[in-house]
């Protein structure tokens, strides 16, 4: 009778110390996709910050084109309103 109960503890140890490892093995592996994904979260702000940097810096060229067209358009306006008189 004895020898079965410690054989029954003996496994039960076994066991906790079993699924003890395997907590801990799991743990680790969350650990490790949790710091993937943050990865990959970083690296998509980034990429997304620079494709926003682009888009300004287009708007901006756009805007100084369209500057630059509106002066010279106002300087033809003026110049032919000198040829008028």
């Amino acid at each position: 009778m004895k020898k079965k109960e410690q054989k029954k503890e003996q496994k039960k140890r076994k066991e906790m110390i079993e699924k003890k490892k395997r907590k801990e093995r799991n743990k680790d592996k969350g650990d490790e996709e949790k710091e993937m994904r943050e990865k990959k979260r970083n690296e998509r702000k980034v990429r997304n910050e620079e494709k926003e940097k682009e888009r300004r810096k287009g708007k901006e060229t756009k805007e100084k084109k369209r500057m630059k067209e509106k002066k010279g358009t106002r300087e033809k306006k003026k110049n032919k309103g000198k040829e008028n008189e």
